[in-house]
């Protein structure tokens, strides 16, 4: 260090733990030279540190103050602080800077040149290896990020308290434990009681409401059903039950889900959206054009909705800007549609997931696969939706409160996005080349078909050889173009099936739930019940179906919850009223779809609110009227599908 001053935050210590010296003697030495190589400088108000596409020359130490972090276009897409650091990957990459750094305020850094690290390097090899893994975990940690943000929107964890009161501990656990005493002492003459049927069900609501957590909610009412049946017994039933969960189709699903979060996560390491957004900014002219291409790449983009929507953002938020299109209406297009789109593909995680929910009461994996496309045309609210982003799209769609004021704000001269949105906006530059998107789409769609497609017979679906194949054709076009490492790769593939732990798990749980309560008769009992209400007329069950879970959907916050329990009831009632599994199933899915998006606690809104850059609850109030409407055209949807299919 050049400066006698002393350091705040970028100290020996600190240096000393970025390369993971230890106590050793040469591990003294290296420590001393790096030290000796850092240079110290101080910057004031508003200074240019680095500048987007200038050669790198060295990494940056952050010691005091902050810096803001622009991208291509010089919007903000982040800041760092004092401890942070910046420029590593350029450095041994040599590619050119990835964004500008801005001083808020005095900033002082140091900085470590690439001629002495190279040569610190060449002389301790152990130096390089510790420097590219600190690289790479540190592209892996914004994956992390993602991958908390698709859990808790799919209500499978929530981010919350990182410390519970004991009080709060002891009222809810001794609540429950109530609950199982009672339990165990209810005499079998009893079990066939509504309010002992249905307690299980009434317990999983409650607790799903209060708590969020759906996989502890599952999991306890699950071993209340074993309470109920097996007394004392309860341990060994609960095991045996969710072992049984373990069968053949059950699995068959579970490593689908898998495979296709790894694929996920490859994609996204790839970065290649920049090339696209490059792309739509010098041929698309128009504002309508622009949307309409991003709900393409959408389509294109099919495997996860948020991914999908992470793109689109990327590649179509800058490009809307130019063209004067209000933020709330760009966020509705980019925020809705996605969802939707991917609710109706098999080959989407939505798909895989609603998949395994249906296969145990289709038969298997192809009795669900039939199933679940059967029911595609029936789920009403997702096919209104993307009729309606198309129509917003292309301006033919009656603008209504927010998003009129909205309009008529841009129109005015006024700023894009309603107020204090600004500070939402996390956009980050991405890189990569737009083929190595759509190669491995286009690889899964051709080898998902078996053989019997293009010989002549009937067409068949196999997802299980299409994603496997496709994984194998990523690794050979990622690697060989040196995109990442085969070390790097494989990498990716365990954080992708780390990102889909809990729903596999959940697969698990809810088939021992599922099998649990048709052992206690609450399926028969749900469905005598639901007869009674109707007074015969079978044909408002779809529609009260898609009323009920909505309703559910919307409480719970989110879709992926409710279809734990929608589904496997849906299917039931089906069997026990002699409905149309296919129309019960599309009421569900609907309305998952509705619910979520009428709720206001999704972490969607924020996920939403941070790509495009606006107020997360300006895009609710933009987006609520249309989504109300479109629910109350659903429901009427399925009252009528009902009547005229004699349903």
């Amino acid at each position: 260090m050049t400066e006698a001053q002393e350091p705040r935050h970028i100290t020996a210590g600190y240096i000393k733990n970025f390369f993971r010296l230890g106590a050793s003697e040469q591990d003294a030495k290296v420590l001393a030279l790096i030290l000796k190589c850092l240079f110290r400088k101080v910057y004031p108000h508003n200074a240019v540190i680095c500048r987007y596409g200038e050669d790198a020359d060295r990494v940056y130490f952050i010691d005091s103050g902050t810096c803001s972090v622009l991208g291509a276009d010089n919007d903000p897409v982040g800041e760092m602080e004092a401890g942070q650091y910046f420029g590593e990957y350029a450095v041994l990459s040599g590619e050119k800077r990835l964004a500008t750094v801005v001083s808020r305020g005095e900033v002082t850094v140091y900085s470590l040149h690439k001629k002495y690290l190279l040569k610190l390097v060449s002389v301790f090899p152990r130096l390089y290896g510790i420097f590219l893994k600190r690289i790479y975990n540190q592209a892996s940690e914004d994956y992390k990020k993602l991958t908390a943000s698709l859990n808790s929107r799919r209500g499978l964890a929530r981010r919350g308290r990182t410390r519970t009161s004991l009080p709060l501990l002891l009222l809810n656990y001794g609540l429950t434990a109530l609950l199982f005493a009672a339990a165990f002492f209810v005499p079998p003459e009893w079990r066939a009681e509504p309010w002992v049927v249905s307690a299980p069900f009434v317990f999983l609501l409650l607790y799903i409401v209060v708590t969020g957590r759906i996989l502890e909610s599952l999991v306890l009412s699950t071993l209340l059903i074993h309470i109920i049946l097996a007394g004392g017994g309860f341990v060994s039933a609960f095991y045996r039950g969710l072992a049984e969960a373990f069968d053949f189709q059950t699995v068959q699903t579970i490593l689908l889900i898998a495979i296709m979060g790894a694929l996920i996560r490859v994609l996204t390491a790839s970065g290649s959206v920049n090339a696209l957004r490059i792309l739509v900014e010098k041929r698309v002219k128009t504002g309508p054009g622009v949307l309409l291409v991003s709900m393409l790449t959408m389509i294109v983009v099919f495997v996860d909705d948020l991914f999908s929507f992470l793109i689109a953002g990327a590649c179509f938020r800058g490009p809307a800007d130019s063209h004067r299109i209000p933020r709330e209406k760009s966020a509705i297009i980019m925020g809705l549609f996605p969802a939707a789109a991917c609710i109706l593909n098999p080959f989407s995680i939505w798909g895989m997931y609603l998949l395994g929910l249906i296969s145990p009461a289709a038969g298997g994996l192809e009795g669900g696969f039939s199933l679940f496309t059967a029911s595609l045309p029936f789920n009403f609210t997702a096919i209104l939706i993307v009729l309606f982003s198309f129509l917003l799209a292309v301006n033919k769609i009656p603008l209504w409160g927010s998003l009129k004021k909205a309009q008529q704000r841009v129109d005015a001269g006024g700023p894009l996005g309603p107020p204090n949105s600004s500070v939402y906006l996390d956009k980050t530059d991405q890189r990569g080349r737009l083929i190595n998107l759509i190669l491995p789409v286009l690889v899964l769609i051709f080898s998902s078909l078996g053989i019997e497609t293009f010989t002549g017979g009937p067409v068949r679906i196999n997802l299980n050889q299409g994603l496997l194949i496709t994984l194998g054709f990523v690794f050979f076009l990622y690697c060989f173009q040196q995109y990442m490492t085969p070390e790097q790769f494989f990498n990716h593939l365990i954080y992708g099936i780390e990102s889909m732990l809990v729903p596999m798990l959940l697969l698990i749980v809810i088939t021992a739930f599922s099998r649990g309560m048709g052992g206690l008769g609450f399926y028969a009992w749900f469905g005598g019940m639901i007869r009674f209400l109707v007074g015969g007329q079978l044909w408002l069950v779809p529609c009260m179906l898609f009323i009920l879970f909505t309703f559910m959907a919307l409480f719970f916050g989110n879709a992926w919850a409710m279809y734990v329990i929608g589904i496997p009831m849906a299917l039931q009632l089906a069997s026990l009223l002699g409905g149309n599994p296919a129309l019960y199933t599309g009421a569900v899915c609907a309305a998952g779809l509705a619910g979520g998006n009428l709720s206001m606690y999704v972490s969607d809104l924020f996920v939403i609110g941070s790509v495009i850059g606006i107020d997360p609850l300006a895009y609710y109030r933009a987006q609520f009227p249309y989504i109300a409407v479109i629910a109350v055209l659903s429901a009427a949807g399925y009252a009528a599908a009902g009547f005229f299919l004699g349903l």
